[in-house]
C-alpha cells in the first residue's frame, strides 16, 4: 500500500495545524540488569504523560548501554521515550520539544543502522514530522524526512498498524491542498484498529504502542479537528476505557475538545 500524500505542506503545519543491579535506576529506586525488565517498565510507562518517570527511564535506558551494546532494541527503546517526551514538552516548551525530537532521530538512527524494522522507520517519520511543526526554517526538510520514512516504514512491512497509526497523523494534520486526506487518515486508523483486534499478544522486545487506546485516542483527534464533538467524545470515552489514565487524551486532546463551540 502507498500512501498517496505529498509532506510538503509541513510549513504551514507549523503554522495554522498542529496543536499537537547497577545497570540503570528508574522511578521508585528500581534497577534494570536487561532489555526485558525495561521493556515492561516502558510498556507501563507509555501511556502516562509524567516527564519525571519517562526521564528516570531514558536515563536508566542510558546507563544500561554497556550490557546491551548493540541492541537495537534499547536504541529504539530510547527513541519512543524521547518522543514521549517531546509530545509531553510540545505545548509547554517547544525548545525542548524539539530538543527530545531531535534527540529521538539520532537513537532511532542508531537503532536503523542494526537492524532495519518497519517500527523503527516509522518512529523517524513520526519524530521528523514532529520537528517540522517546530521549524518554521526548516520545516521543508523535515517534513520531506518524514515522507521518506514513512514510505520506507511501508515498504519494509505491509499492515502493520504502527505504520499505519502514523501515516495517519500525518494525513490529518496536513492541508487538502498539500496532499492531506482526513478520509484517508480515518481509513487508515480503522484498519489499524481492525488488525490490532485480530491479533493475539505475542512475545516480542518491540514497547507496546499503536493499541487499541491510541487508535481511539487519534480517531477523536481526528473528529476534533473536523469539529465533530459528538464523536470525537466516543472516540475519547473508548480510549479512557481502555486506558484510565492515559495522558494524551486528558492532557492534551481533552482540552483541545473543550475549546470547541
Amino acid at each position: 500500500m502507498r500512501f498517496r500524500f505529498v509532506f510538503l505542506s509541513s510549513i504551514l503545519i507549523v503554522c495554522f495545524f498542529l496543536n499537537t543491579g547497577t545497570a540503570g535506576r528508574s522511578a521508585n529506586n528500581h534497577s534494570y540488569s536487561n532489555l526485558a525488565e525495561l521493556k515492561s517498565a516502558i510498556d507501563s510507562a507509555y501511556y502516562t504523560f509524567d516527564k519525571k518517570l519517562l526521564k528516570e527511564l531514558l536515563s536508566a535506558s542510558d546507563k544500561l548501554s554497556p550490557l546491551a551494546a548493540g541492541k537495537s532494541a534499547l536504541y529504539c527503546y530510547e527513541g519512543i521515550l524521547a518522543i514521549q517526551l517531546g509530545k509531553i514538552y510540545y505545548n509547554i516548551d517547544t525548545d525542548s520539544a524539539y530538543d527530545y525530537f531531535d534527540q529521538s532521530i539520532d537513537y532511532l538512527n542508531m537503532a536503523y543502522e542494526i537492524r532495519k524494522t518497519a517500527e523503527v522507520a516509522a518512529l523517524l517519520s513520526s519524530a521528523y514530522g514532529k520537528k517540522s511543526a517546530l521549524s518554521p526554517v526548516r520545516a521543508f526538510y523535515f517534513g520531506y524526512k518524514a515522507n521518506h520514512w514513512i514510505h520506507i516504514a511501508d515498504t519494509l512491512e505491509k499492515n502493520s498498524p504502527k505504520v499505519f497509526l502514523v501515516a495517519a497523523t500525518h494525513l490529518m494534520h496536513t492541508p487538502e491542498a498539500f496532499g492531506g486526506d482526513k478520509s484517508r487518515s480515518e481509513s487508515l486508523l480503522k484498519n489499524a484498529l481492525t488488525i490490532v483486534k485480530q491479533n493475539k499478544a505475542i512475545d516480542t522486545d518491540e514497547i507496546d504502542w499503536a493499541g487499541k487506546a491510541e487508535i481511539f485516542a487519534y480517531l477523536a483527534q481526528l473528529e476534533i479537528l473536523r469539529e465533530n464533538k459528538v464523536k470525537a467524545k466516543k472516540y475519547i470515552k473508548k480510549a479512557l476505557s481502555i486506558k484510565p489514565d492515559y495522558g494524551f487524551v486528558k492532557y492534551d486532546i481533552l482540552p483541545q475538545l473543550n475549546k470547541l463551540k
